[in-house]
Formats: C-alpha cells, structure tokens, sequence
C-alpha cells in the first residue's frame, strides 16, 4: 500500500491504494494454452483461440486428410506453396475461415464442413481419409491439436470408427409459475386469481 495518508474530516484517517500496487487479476481471462478443434453436430468447424492466433491473422488456410489424420494448413506453408506450383492446389481453392461471432474481430476462426450431401466431413474419403465423420451421430465434440511448425499446420485426428459417442447434454429445467394470489380483505389467506393476474389485489 502507498505510504501516502490523508486526513479526512476530523475521525477519518485513510491509504490510499495506488492502481500499480494492485496484482493484476489472472482468474479472468486466461488464454488457453492446448489447441482445440472443435465440430458440431451440424458440422460446423471452429478453431481455439491459440489455433486462431497460430493462423497470424490470415483467414485462408489448406485442409487436407491422411488416414485419420487432418491437417489445416497456413497459407505461407510449404507445402501449400509447392502444391500451387505443382499445379495441385489454386490459391483460390484454399478455405477462407470467418469469425465465429459476426461482427466480434476477436472471436475464433471457424468455416462449415457440413452442410449439402454432407459437405467436407461427409466425404472425406474422396480427399484421403480412412473414415468418414459422422458430425451429425457423434454431437458437439472437440479434438485436442498439435501444431505442426515444420509445415505450418495444426493436425488433430478423427476416431478409427468415424463416430464418437455424444456427450450429454444438460437439459434446462424451467421453473414452474406460481399462481397470482387475490388477497381477500380481513383475512390472512388469499385464493388463486384468475389467469392473467399479475399482482396482488387488496
């Protein structure tokens, strides 16, 4: 605490806290520190924000499949440069990712690999997978990731089976109204009013 003391009025004597003595809070905010991939039951891709900032920025990034592992590629990676010069890949091909909360510049990447005939996941062996993700049978699931520094690319991996068991989801119980009570005058208790009685009649 400062050791600076002000007098106030004649009983009160008070410290005053400088704001650079006070320790910064670290229970809020805490930046994760494992990467994250996570898919929805409606197939629905969304990045950590660790694997957000991994991308510096850039919306644009390769996914390919190997066996069962997945990989979402930088756009300055290397093999996504030699895949275009090979003729492989166009730089308009790569998947443009946007953020998961419209308007929100600070929220995840995320991109939509579901959707019409089942989208990306629903035909992943055409792109080298050995299974196919069930997205819609598996839930809301998420999948720890590793980054791949040498090609510039996070990798995590799909169940051997292609589906995974939902896990539960906890349903709202909503609570009951409680009936509006008309008083009656000279008594202590009171009888259920009328639907649509919003408040206590004396």
């Amino acid at each position: 605490m400062s050791k600076t003391s002000e007098r106030i009025g004649k009983r009160m004597s008070v410290t005053f806290i400088k704001r650079s003595e006070i320790p910064e809070d670290v229970s809020r905010g805490r930046e994760a520190t494992t990467h994250t991939v996570a898919i929805t039951d409606a197939g629905r891709i969304v990045l950590n924000q660790l694997s957000t900032k991994y991308f510096d920025g850039s919306p644009h990034a390769a996914m390919a499949f190997d066996g069962l592992a997945t990989y979402l590629f930088r756009e300055d990676s290397p093999v996504v440069k030699k895949a275009i010069e090979m003729k492989k890949l166009n730089a308009n091909d790569l998947v443009t990712m946007k953020r998961s909360k419209k308007g929100d510049p600070k929220s995840p990447f995320a991109f939509n690999g579901g959707g019409r005939l089942g989208g990306l996941l629903g035909n992943m062996a055409k792109y080298g997978a050995s299974v196919t993700y069930d997205y819609k049978g598996s839930g809301n699931q998420t999948f720890v990731a590793e980054v791949d520094e040498k090609n510039k690319a996070i990798k995590w991996n799909f169940p051997e089976g292609g589906k995974l068991t939902p896990r539960p989801v906890a349903k709202r119980l909503r609570k009951p109204k409680a009936a509006a009570i008309v008083a009656n005058p000279g008594s202590t208790t009171g009888v259920p009013a009328d639907e649509g009685v919003q408040e206590l009649v004396i």
